[in-house]
């Protein structure tokens, strides 16, 4: 009776064990360790860096055009330039090549005398250029200086001079200039209307008004437009 109650009593103390080394293995099991908390982000922002570069520019020159006008002078530096007279202005003789500067204007080599002799009919004196072709002189202002010799300037109440100019089929007669005083006058015209646009014939006229005669010579230089 004893003896059993021995075992009984060794059988509980097993199963005590037992259960407490089992719990002991479930809570701890062999070989497990303490988790790492491990902070983990949501995402990963790239930062790419924006490197400003700066410095001075130095711009390009633009070139800067300007439109400058032709200009055509006769200035009878070596000859007459192809000026003669017009045998519809009588008036004019002959036409020569002068070399006195006493009648140049602004100290040229030389310049043109036109020898005259006005007396009824002869009431028109011309000296003439005709172009090589057509020239368009629209916004042009031509310009020519006339020599008045004393004698003429005597007289000049009745004298005048102008500038005409030729087309195809039309002409345009200049302001009229009166001759009243001795020394260089400048004579000015810009051609506005038909035929400005086309002129073959550029014309320096002298024109008698009243019947006062007159005969010398008279001189053209720096003629231009």
């Amino acid at each position: 009776m004893k003896k059993i109650s021995l075992f009984y009593c060794c059988l509980v103390l097993f199963c005590i064990l037992f259960v407490a080394f089992g719990c002991k293995q479930k809570s701890n099991p062999a070989g497990a360790t303490d988790p790492t908390s491990t902070n983990t982000p949501f995402y990963t922002k790239t930062i790419t860096p924006t490197v400003t570069i700066t410095g001075t520019t130095t711009p390009t020159p633009t070139a800067t055009t300007t439109n400058t006008p032709n200009i055509t002078i006769y200035s009878f530096e070596s000859g007459l330039d192809g000026w003669s007279k017009n045998s519809l202005g009588m008036g004019v003789t002959t036409v020569a090549y002068n070399t006195d500067t006493a009648y140049t204007h602004s100290g040229s080599a030389g310049s043109l005398r036109a020898d005259s002799s006005f007396y009824s009919p002869y009431n028109l004196g011309w000296v003439s250029l005709t172009l090589s072709h057509a020239v368009n002189m629209t916004g042009k202002t031509i310009s020519a200086w006339i020599y008045v010799p004393s004698s003429l300037a005597a007289v000049s109440s009745t004298y005048t001079a102008f500038i005409e100019i030729y087309g195809s089929n039309s002409y345009q007669t200049g302001t009229s200039y009166s001759l009243n005083t001795s020394g260089w006058v400048q004579l000015q015209y810009t051609p506005s209307g038909a035929g400005e646009d086309a002129v073959t014939k550029v014309v320096i006229v002298v024109l008698r008004t009243l019947p006062d005669d007159w005969s010398g010579s008279y001189y053209l230089d720096d003629i231009s437009w």
